[in-house]
């Protein structure tokens, strides 16, 4: 509930000792359940607070390096700055949070009756909230940042006993013309209620001023854009006042009309609303964060572990956005060992870009790709198994008779002559030649599968071009990362064999820094496949672009979206994708440049 007072400037107070930064939450697409969660914390927070807290929301100006092109971004931060420690407090609350060193401070040059000038000649007007209508949305003051440059929050405590005689005063008052008066009547009913729950103790009521500021470059533009801030607000029913000769005051310390307000009616000053990724300085520019128009800086090594999940439907931007990823992350590692299986060819182009070696299977013999040299005794008679088909009977002499084979010719040389027919192609015919020789893949290549005949064939060799590559990996030191990306991987869900091994892949890829990427544009055999299912378990990044209804109410449900992140995956465009992490849910729009488009892409004027 709020009340509003007559107009009382708080108290001019000592410069605050304490500003911390606290780790939002994309609020607007949580789940009811989780926006709940995310109030009580804020609730939780302002029940504990002695002494007054400023929340301070602003815009900040940031050069990002995209590729070869440079760009000027505007990205929102707030702040929380209070004269006593709030550490503790956080830490029970459990808010992640960051010290900072010092609050937002405004350099002015001068001070006129109706505006600001600051020291880089710009403008600044301010104005304080003074009437609101008795509804709004939780995080609504979050959604003046849109319209304005700094929105700027003042919230005081009122210890019990005088917020309890000042609410009798209220009601008091209200009372008197609650007979005569609908909203009268209404103010007093909510009154009442809100003095038995602090007569109970279960609220509290606080002091509260908002203050949002309008920056421009010269009085002119200063005039237009008050005029569209007044426009806008009127049309929510909001008024604001651009105090005169109170400018300064407004600016540097926050000063406003005070209003009062109960615990529940602060929801609408939540203010950690949009998490936006910009993990600096080891982070890569992905893109921009469709909710704020911030950019979105990723750092693999910051998440629970280094496996990336992509899911699309043909056509959304899959091949774009995967592309785009493995630029940016050969780009700020250099060093880094770089191995895509590509079952399809479409990374050919990127490995001249990227220069990568690049490997054809279908016009090269002897890749050393003997499932004996890559594998275990008994895992390469699975493997074999699962390949060949083979029944029971016929896997269970093969792993009885693995042990101490060094090759598939060893062990067809010790089966029986029916289990002879399971292995005679891969001894004899042609794919014999591919399991040959001693090849050792340079460490940046692209293995290109493109003129394999037949899904069976191909998905034996993305599981043999797999073992080589993690035998190769697990030979390189741990300091140097390694981006192994999958392309079209629901190809190795087709044998048992092969999903187990993937699995351990995700399981343990970060104990030896494997930035592990998996792409496909098949989500259903991934989220309806027990081993697809364990990948997606096990992905500390997802990201999902558009997808056709029927696969979106799937993923849905598997990955535990809200309706409204469900139904963004039904109408993204192009390059647009949820950004998933265990602390961020962001709608991103995949940024590549003119020159990674131009080569990424099929279709480069569409994205």
């Amino acid at each position: 509930m709020k009340i509003s007072s007559k107009l009382v400037l708080p108290k001019k107070t000592k410069p605050s000792t304490f500003v911390y930064e606290i780790k939002p939450t994309n609020f607007g697409t949580l789940q009811d359940d989780k926006k709940m969660t995310a109030l009580s914390k804020f609730f939780q927070t302002l029940s504990s607070i002695q002494k007054p807290i400023r929340i301070i929301m602003l815009k900040e100006p940031l050069e990002l390096e995209m590729g070869v092109e440079i760009k000027y971004l505007q990205i929102p931060r707030t702040y929380v700055i209070s004269s006593e420690s709030l550490d503790l407090i956080l830490e029970q609350i459990g808010l992640e949070y960051a010290v900072v060193a010092s609050a937002p401070n405004w350099k002015i040059r001068s001070e006129n009756i109706s505006n600001v000038v600051l020291e880089d000649l710009n403008f600044i007007k301010c104005y304080t909230l003074y009437k609101i209508p008795s509804t709004l949305p939780a995080a609504w003051a979050h959604s003046l940042l849109s319209k304005t440059d700094v929105v700027s929050i003042w919230i005081k405590p009122i210890e019990n006993h005088k917020a309890i005689s000042q609410m009798i005063r209220y009601t008091g008052l209200v009372g008197t013309s609650a007979a005569k008066s609908h909203s009268a009547r209404y103010s007093f009913q909510k009154g009442q209620e809100v003095l038995e729950a602090l007569s109970r103790q279960e609220t509290k009521l606080f002091n509260c001023s908002v203050v949002v500021m309008i920056k421009a470059s010269d009085l002119r533009s200063l005039n237009t854009a008050d005029k569209n801030f007044k426009t806008s607000m009127r049309a929510n029913l909001a008024l604001f006042d651009a105090t005169s000769a109170m400018q300064k005051q407004m600016l540097v310390e926050g000063i406003g009309k005070v209003l009062y307000f109960e615990l529940g009616s602060t929801a609408i000053f939540y203010p950690f609303v949009s998490a936006d990724m910009i993990e600096v300085p080891n982070g890569i520019p992905l893109g921009i964060n469709l909710n704020t128009a911030a950019p979105v800086i990723y750092d693999y090594t910051q998440r629970e572990n280094y496996n990336i999940l992509l899911l699309a439907s043909s056509g959304a931007g899959k091949s774009v956005t995967a592309k785009t990823c493995l630029a940016r992350l050969s780009a700020k590692y250099p060093d880094a060992a770089v191995f895509i299986i590509d079952p399809n060819g479409e990374y050919e182009a990127v490995a001249k870009h990227l220069k990568l070696s690049l490997i054809k299977t279908t016009q090269e013999s002897k890749l050393g790709l003997e499932p004996f040299k890559l594998f275990t005794p008994s895992d390469a008679a699975d493997i074999l198994g699962d390949i060949t088909k083979a029944h029971d009977t016929i896997r269970k002499e093969f792993r009885a008779k693995a042990d101490g084979c060094n090759s598939v010719r060893e062990l067809y040389n010790k089966i029986s002559d029916e289990a002879k027919r399971f292995l005679v192609d891969l001894v004899e015919g042609p794919i014999s030649n591919v399991l040959q020789g001693d090849l050792r893949f340079e460490n940046k290549t692209v293995i290109s599968l493109r003129g394999t005949s037949g899904e069976e064939r191909t998905s034996m060799l993305l599981l043999l071009v797999l073992g080589k590559i993690w035998k190769q990996i697990n030979s390189i030191p741990t300091r140097i990362p390694k981006i192994l990306l999958i392309d079209e991987g629901w190809m190795l869900f087709q044998m048992a064999s092969a999903g187990r091994f993937l699995n351990m892949i995700a399981r343990v890829g970060r104990k030896f820094n494997v930035i592990f990427m998996f792409v496909t544009q098949r989500p259903e055999d991934v989220i309806e496949n027990d081993f697809g299912r364990a990948i997606a378990d096990n992905a500390g990044t997802k990201i999902l672009l558009q997808n056709t209804e029927q696969a979106s109410e799937k993923i849905k449900n598997a990955m535990i979206l809200s309706d409204l992140e469900a139904d963004m995956l039904k109408s993204f465009d192009k390059g647009e994708c949820l950004f998933l992490t265990k602390d961020y849910r962001l709608r991103v729009q995949i940024s590549p440049t003119k020159e990674e488009l131009r080569i990424f892409s099929t279709t480069p004027t569409e994205f």
